[in-house]
């Protein structure tokens, strides 16, 4: 949502109703962005509602006064608050000034607040001499940050060449303290002379996770560049892109800088090779998993969610939507050093013929069942009946010589088994389902999809997985005494 001309608060007119709407999105929408269209009383309820969101910009809201922000930011790391699920964070172009920012820092990369956030954005907010950032980089140098998730950071634009920020952020990449892959410090004056200028060189001389450098649009001296190439000789190095472009004078100009580019294609090509080694064939002991090795493993994961159902007294509210961020998460994770095609949508017929015409071998539904029907949604986000024999006749399209392409299925929903009985009669191998009659206890669903595709990435048969799934119920904490073995009890193969 973005406002195309400066406006003043007054003038904010819309943003209640923008409030209004933000309340009623799709759960299909996983980012927004609100470029200079709130007032302080919409932002304070938008960020009390958004509570599934892996991605959230607030951008030049300079009408904003910076504490109220602030109070924002102090709710961080309490439960069910949005910054729990954030994946991109972008503060960018708000006037926070060094306070905010430290506090913002402070949050992410001390106090944890934000454990699965990758990129934080804080360019153009007025930092200047940033003597609180500062306080909170050094007390990072305390720390062990190795495993930090927040490993892009946007500092440009924000006049750091009038305080030691740059210094002490710098010092941090020396031997991975602070671990980011990213690093902006484009348009802050700098030079790269004085403190700086030696800091540069070590920290790049013992750094290997840092692949982007942007110093686009700075001050940086010719001898500076130097000090980068030689860091980068050594050998230990591990950047692919430094941005330069914007330099006064222009450096970037000078034919004998050819060898920094050298240099920056070796590092990508070290970086190919590195990953190209950590990632690793799966399970190929495990017919479900394994394919001829010219083709990518595709799973496709539907997940449905729809806002209205129709009734004959027109439409009404859908049951409450599933926590679908936990869920797609637990599939990065399992997945994340597998050579696995993971395939998120809205689950609706479209995307499930998809799944058949492309020849995904395994399919997981999540969302809501019924007895007679999965719960797909149309395109308008509303609720799609989807019966048994529709199942079945969409799945059997995929067989060739009578074999279906689709090989295991889990229908991760409430009373499925006439459901799962449907993939099961169009020639799927393997099906996963529920009891009929039977809810399924949110949390135990998590914890056996976690534990189910584990261990069929690490070459275990479908019924191997399936028992160990089950007993990854049994020590789950969450799952209460009572219930464990009646929730185990409603998974079937």
């Amino acid at each position: 949502f973005s406002r195309n001309r400066k406006q003043s608060p007054q003038e904010n007119i819309g943003s209640k109703e923008l409030a209004d709407l933000t309340t009623w999105l799709p759960t299909g929408v996983k980012s927004i962005v609100f470029e200079n269209v709130l007032d302080a009383k919409s932002f304070r309820r938008i960020t009390e509602d958004l509570l599934l969101l892996e991605g959230i910009g607030v951008r030049n809201h300079t009408n904003i006064e910076p504490n109220v922000f602030s109070s924002w930011i102090d709710r961080f790391g309490k439960e069910n608050d949005l910054s729990q699920k954030m994946i991109w964070f972008d503060l960018s172009g708000n006037n926070l000034g060094d306070d905010v920012c430290a506090k913002v820092m402070k949050a992410i990369y001390i106090e944890s607040s934000c454990p699965v956030l990758e990129m934080l954005s804080l360019s153009d907010n007025s930092i200047k001499k940033g003597r609180e950032m500062v306080r909170v980089l050094q007390s990072m140098k305390m720390l062990n940050l190795k495993r930090s998730k927040a490993v892009r950071l946007d500092l440009s634009s924000n006049e750091l060449n009038e305080g030691t920020v740059v210094d002490e952020l710098v010092s941090l990449l020396a031997n991975d303290a602070l671990p980011l892959i990213s690093l902006n410090l484009a348009n802050n004056k700098l030079t790269g002379i004085g403190e700086l200028y030696n800091i540069l060189g070590t920290s790049l001389d013992s750094n290997t996770s840092l692949m982007e450098l942007n110093l686009e649009k700075n001050l940086f001296t010719d001898q500076c560049m130097q000090n980068i190439i030689r860091s980068l000789r050594k050998g230990k190095y591990s950047l692919c892109f430094l941005r330069l472009g914007g330099n006064k004078p222009d450096i970037m100009k000078n034919p004998k800088y050819r060898a920094l580019d050298l240099l920056l294609e070796e590092g990508r090509r070290k970086r190919v090779a590195e990953f190209q080694n950590k990632r690793k064939p799966i399970g190929r002991q495990n017919q479900i998993i394994s394919q001829n090795l010219n083709e990518q493993m595709k799973i496709f994961i539907l997940q449905s969610s729809p806002l209205v159902q129709r009734s004959k007294h027109g439409l009404r509210k859908a049951p409450d939507p599933l926590d679908f961020v936990a869920e797609k998460a637990i599939f990065k994770e399992v997945f994340s050093n597998s050579d696995v095609n993971l395939v998120f949508d809205i689950a609706t017929t479209s995307r499930l013929q998809d799944c058949v015409t492309t020849k995904a071998r395994v399919l997981h539904y999540s969302g809501h069942g019924s007895i007679e029907y999965l719960a797909f949604e149309d395109n308008r986000g509303c609720l799609h009946q989807l019966y048994e024999s529709t199942i079945k006749k969409v799945i059997s399209a995929g067989k060739v010589q009578g074999q279906n392409n689709l090989k295991f299925v889990f229908v991760s929903a409430c009373n499925s088994l006439q459901s799962g009985q449907a993939f099961v009669n169009a020639g799927v191998p393997h099906v996963i389902c529920s009891k009929q009659d039977e809810s399924l206890l949110a949390v135990a669903a998590l914890e056996f999809t976690k534990q189910l595709y584990k261990s069929l990435v690490n070459g275990f048969t479908v019924n191997e997985s399936f028992k160990m799934a089950k007993n990854a119920i049994l020590v789950t904490p969450e799952v209460g005494n009572k219930d464990r073995y009646s929730e185990i009890d409603k998974f079937l193969l």
